[in-house]
């Protein structure tokens, strides 16, 4: 549960104006990088195995969605 509330508070700060990140993948990636390695919230308790490996699986599918859509954008681009 401390997690899930760790994950939701980095969504709050990315709402802040100094703070403010405008991607999605972005928001997210940060979002579940923060559950694997506890950096802004040390004093939360590590995952279990099986979060973890979820957490992974789920970081690496917005890392693989992110470079698709630039390189779509990248193709697009490259037609005009």
């Amino acid at each position: 549960m401390l997690n899930l509330l760790a994950h939701e508070m980095i969504h709050v700060q990315q709402k802040a104006i100094e703070t403010l990140v405008e991607d999605k993948n972005e928001r997210e990636w940060q979002a579940y990088y923060e559950n694997l390695f506890h950096k802004q919230f040390p004093q939360i308790p590590e995952l279990s195995d099986f979060h973890k490996k979820h957490l992974q699986v789920k970081h690496w599918t917005i890392i693989t969605e992110w470079k698709l859509v630039r390189n779509c954008r990248k193709n697009m681009l490259n037609k005009k």
